[in-house]
């Protein structure tokens, strides 16, 4: 005759671009992102691993624009008690983005759409889970271009008047 209630657990982080792609978020140097997609899964298994039978989203949300109740390039997730894994779509393609953090973890990449690490996590009734180990970073490559130049006089940088570009360097 017993009655048994929980009560639903929240998992939250931050998408962000890491200026340096140096590991977790740092709000020096680190822009948070927003529109991005988070990807929910049941670990039904319990194992920690993002494996077939396990590959469709419970939910997915998008990071948020700063509008609304959640920061900017924050997510948020309320879950029923049980195990999960969180994975950031991979937007390499798109946007020339690489995944900087999480640099280990659970290995998302058994759904070809994700980017390469996520975490596994516990949630119990009531347990909350913000901002910690949660959060995923990325960066984009810099780029670095000149110009390879005879110089006439041999007076510094390239000048155009006098100058010829060499080829094959």
């Amino acid at each position: 005759n017993d009655f048994g209630n929980f009560r639903q657990g929240i998992k939250s982080g931050i998408k962000f671009e890491s200026a340096d792609a140096d590991g977790p978020y740092d709000s020096s140097e680190d822009t948070k992102l927003a529109g991005w997609e988070i990807r929910l899964y049941e670990d039904a298994n319990g194992n920690q691993q993002l494996e077939a039978g396990e590959l469709t989203p419970v939910v997915t949300t998008t990071t948020a624009d700063g509008s609304g109740a959640l920061g900017l390039g924050e997510y948020q997730f309320k879950l029923d008690p049980g195990d999960y894994i969180v994975c950031e779509e991979d937007d390499s393609l798109a946007d020339d983005y690489s995944q900087s953090y999480p640099a280990t973890g659970v290995d998302c990449t058994a759904d070809a759409t994700n980017a390469k690490w996520g975490y596994a996590f516990t949630i119990t009734s009531g347990d909350v889970e913000n901002h910690r180990d949660n959060d995923f970073g990325n960066f984009r490559q810099g780029i670095k271009s000149g110009i390879k130049f005879e110089s006439a006089d041999a007076d510094g940088p390239y000048d155009s008047s006098e100058d010829t570009k060499l080829a094959g360097w």
